[in-house]
C-alpha cells in the first residue's frame, strides 16, 4: 500500500494542523467526561449548551466518531449515554 503525502498551504504550517487536531481531541475529551459522569440520557443540545460551543454538526461528527468507538451508545434517535467502557476509563461507579 502506498502512502502519499500531504501537502501543506502556505499559510497551513505543522503547529496549525497540531492545534486541529488537539482542539478535536480535547472536545471529544470533554464530551465522554460529560457522558461518564451524566446521570442521564442526554441529547446533542445538552453537549453544545454544557461541553463545547460548537456547530450542531460538529458535536454529531464527534459523537458518531465516540459510538464508533465503543464509548457511547445511542438510546433513541435524539438520546446518548455512556458505555461500561467509558464509565471505567474515568472511575465512575454504577448503581
Amino acid at each position: 500500500m502506498k502512502y502519499q503525502s500531504v501537502k501543506l498551504t502556505p499559510c497551513e504550517s505543522h503547529n496549525d494542523i497540531e492545534s486541529r487536531s488537539q482542539t478535536a481531541f480535547e472536545k471529544r475529551m470533554d464530551m465522554l467526561v460529560f457522558a461518564a459522569y451524566a446521570t442521564q440520557e442526554f441529547t446533542v443540545k445538552d453537549i453544545q449548551n454544557c461541553v463545547v460551543d460548537c456547530q450542531i454538526m460538529t458535536i454529531r461528527r464527534c459523537l458518531k466518531d465516540l459510538i464508533y468507538c465503543g464509548y457511547l451508545i445511542k438510546t433513541s434517535i435524539y438520546t446518548f449515554k455512556a458505555t461500561e467502557k467509558t464509565k471505567q476509563l474515568f472511575g465512575v461507579t454504577t448503581a
